[in-house]
């Protein structure tokens, strides 16, 4: 009815967690295959078991992972995105990435990207500022850099309290080789960030160079 065209594929599983697997496994045409998949987060906490496996069977796969917490909530007046980010390396590239891609978008074309970088003290901020103030700069894709004091904050309440009005969030996850009770790591990363805005989980698995496809 809105005059898409695209090619269809149906498969059968006993549960969407096992069919999403294979569809993964099995999409593509010829040598064309994606090297992303998009979830949404499960609500459901009995859930997250499976997700969480589906989660390391996607990364094992060498598919990068996006997870979006908040699908249906209202994205405010789409003016500003924040990026909780460490640099061009992994998540940071792909999350830059991503943010640029959504700002190029009609609904996100006034979005001013920020991207959120944590120091302990004052001279670590300046050291920041030095070491990835040209790097952004040199970006084609256009973000403003804000380094942030900690001043003995969680890393929970730096979010809610810098990205309180922002319209999406951005942030990484850690690599499921890393952590050895993802579950648990995940569980963990939903409570210390719930709340509003809509938040993007972001985990890199392909290891190709951000920075030239952001150049």
């Amino acid at each position: 009815s809105r005059g898409v065209q695209s090619l269809v594929r149906t498969k059968t599983a006993d549960d969407p967690f096992e069919g999403a697997e294979r569809i993964v496994e099995d999409y593509g045409i010829g040598p064309l295959k994606p090297n992303t998949i998009m979830l949404g987060h499960s609500e459901d906490p009995d859930h997250y078991e499976r997700f969480c496996h589906l989660i390391q069977h996607l990364y094992e796969a060498r598919r990068n992972v996006v997870v979006l917490r908040g699908y249906g909530q209202d994205f405010g007046d789409r003016r500003q995105i924040d990026v909780w980010w460490s640099g061009l390396k992994g998540n940071g590239g792909l999350m830059k990435i991503l943010a640029y891609l959504l700002q190029t978008s009609v609904q996100w074309q006034n979005a001013n990207v920020r991207l959120n970088v944590v120091a302990a003290h004052e001279e670590e901020a300046e050291a920041r500022r030095k070491t990835l103030g040209p790097v952004v700069e040199q970006l084609r894709t256009g973000a403003d850099l804000n380094v942030i004091l900690a001043e003995g904050r969680t890393f929970e309440e730096l979010i809610h309290d810098v990205s309180a009005s922002a319209d999406i969030v951005f942030l990484g996850m850690a690599t499921p080789d890393v952590e050895e009770d993802y579950v648990s790591y995940y569980t963990r990363l939903q409570e210390r960030t719930e709340g509003p805005p809509p938040t993007v989980f972001v985990l890199a698995a392909e290891d190709i160079s951000f920075r030239e496809v952001l150049a």
